[in-house]
């Protein structure tokens, strides 16, 4: 329950194929300064858990993603430093506040497939898409994605709603993508030194405001 306290826990090689090191289901424990390192996934949340998950050290993550959150409760991610060899947050249902964390993977950052999260403050060091969002409702805001490969979208908005707001784009292939169906407010995102900077697909309805791009990308809004 609310009251369960893991704090200062140190955990090592843990968990095998596709499986994680920590397991909430319908648990809602706090989860706080903890190391975890050397394992294939670490946290797995699954049915209503609304675990506050802060300030905790995640090194060194070979499975597909550190922290899976196939919840419909309310969790709160803040603080942690995650670096993973596959990805990062994956958020699938539920109202997650995911926010002032700092995440180094070889793919994406942060994925949100289902729900209505709020992603704020976070820095995402990322070899393909920094933040993806494919469902309504969502707020992102004031992120910074450094995505310095070829590949990969720093803002990747497919059919959702929202606000996505003041987040910084450096780097990578395409700054922001308005996929089909995407009618979220886009507005005040910087996007610097990406090969393209903003791309409205067929069938997105997005509201574009105020955004700035910069560098020497070689086209500016793509419809």
């Amino acid at each position: 329950d609310a009251n369960c306290l893991l704090e200062h826990c140190v955990i090592r090689y843990g968990g095998y194929y596709n499986s994680h090191v920590i397991y909430c289901a319908n648990a809602s424990p706090t989860i706080r300064n903890c190391e975890i390192s050397q394992c294939y996934n670490a946290l797995y949340l699954a049915g209503w858990s609304s675990p506050v998950v802060v300030s905790n050290s995640v090194q060194t993550v070979g499975g597909n993603w550190a922290f899976y959150l196939d919840s419909v409760g309310q969790p709160e991610v803040r603080g942690n430093t995650i670096n993973s060899s596959g990805n990062g947050i994956s958020l699938n249902g539920g109202a997650a506040t995911v926010s002032g964390n700092t995440i180094t993977a070889a793919s994406s950052g942060i994925s949100v497939v289902s729900g209505a999260a709020t992603i704020t403050g976070n820095t995402l060091n990322v070899g393909s898409d920094g933040i993806s969002v494919q469902s309504g409702g969502s707020t992102v805001v004031g992120n910074t994605i450094n995505n310095a490969t070829s590949s990969g979208v720093g803002l990747a908005l497919g059919s959702s709603s929202g606000t996505v707001s003041s987040n910084t784009v450096y780097g990578g292939a395409l700054g922001i993508q308005c996929g089909n169906g995407c009618t979220a407010t886009v507005q005040y995102n910087q996007v610097h030194n990406t090969l393209s900077y903003l791309e409205q697909h067929m069938g997105s309805s997005a509201s574009l405001t105020g955004n700035t791009a910069t560098g020497p990308g070689f086209r500016g809004l793509r419809v």
